[in-house]
């Protein structure tokens, strides 16, 4: 965890209150990442105030940063991408997608949708593609079948980290 943090602290170090908000959102997914790992769970004592946080986080940097259109992007890609993880949950009734990935979901957008819509979809995108090259991994070498669940909280919380971090290697 503190390598991670410690990299989001560098990487937006020109923007402290950012900074700040995409470390506390690195912690809550890192700490999230390890009981779903653990547990096959998300659960809501740790992503309900990590929403919370992140909502506050959002305004207060908006206004640290004079950035109220940034402050209205979060919250429309934190919705959105709620929404999208919602209807995944919905059409695989809980067998593909739970509902601790839907709200984790709403403090990732909020995270990456306040940087543009840009970080948002490449998040939503790295986490989908590594979740399918280690699950593909993981079947070719016979550690699980077609049948076996893989919680996907994890890959959520990479494909953020590894957005929020990018800069740190463009």
């Amino acid at each position: 965890m503190a390598v991670f943090l410690g990299l989001l602290g560098f990487v937006w170090g020109n923007r402290p209150a950012f900074a700040l908000l995409s470390m506390i959102l690195g912690g809550g997914l890192v700490l999230l990442s390890y009981v779903d790992l653990a547990s096959y769970r998300l659960p809501n004592r740790i992503t309900y105030p990590l929403l919370l946080v992140c909502a506050i986080g959002v305004i207060v940097v908006g206004l640290v940063e004079s950035s109220p259109a940034a402050i209205g992007r979060a919250f429309l890609a934190g919705l959105a991408l709620v929404a999208v993880y919602f209807l995944q949950a919905f059409i695989s009734a809980g067998h593909g997608m739970g509902l601790g990935d839907v709200k984790l979901s709403g403090s990732i957008g909020l995270v990456l949708g306040y940087l543009s819509w840009t970080h948002l979809i490449l998040g939503t995108i790295a986490a989908y593609t590594l979740a399918l090259i280690i699950g593909v991994g993981l079947i070719l070498t016979r550690k699980i079948t077609l049948k076996s669940f893989i919680p996907f909280g994890p890959f959520m919380a990479l494909g953020a980290i590894i957005v929020l971090a990018l800069p740190a290697f463009t």
